[in-house]
């Protein structure tokens, strides 16, 4: 694997609650590491949809879908496959010019995340 998820520790997500394991696992990583990348990856993907409403979604830098890729990636590995299933549909329509496939997506990326962020 590359990019970011590369890097993620090899202990199972689907046992964990926001980055705090629900049982204690063979290996974890320290707690400050686990606490750290919960929340901060998904801070970082939320920012990245932001900046899409900001700067305006035909206005978007030529390293926005590598950025975005990467967030679906980290999303998968934090284990919030819907999540990353919404942020690689968004992604998906940016090849495309229908503007409101475009904006559907982006809501329903963006109020994942949100949400997602609220219950940690």
């Amino acid at each position: 694997m590359d990019g970011p998820v590369a890097n993620w520790p090899a202990w199972d997500i689907r046992r964990t609650t926001c980055g705090r394991p629900a049982a204690p696992a063979a290996s974890p990583p320290a707690p400050t590491a686990r606490a750290n990348r919960w929340p901060g990856a998904l801070i970082e993907a939320r920012d990245l949809l932001a900046e899409a409403a900001h700067r305006g979604l035909c206005h978007l830098p030529p390293t926005y879908d590598a950025r975005l890729a990467d967030a679906a990636q980290w999303s998968t590995a934090l284990g919030l496959h819907r999540v990353a299933q919404a942020v690689t549909a968004f992604a998906a329509t940016l090849t495309r010019d229908r503007a409101e496939a475009m904006e559907r997506t982006w809501a329903d990326a963006f109020l994942r995340l949100e949400l997602a962020l609220d219950l940690c």
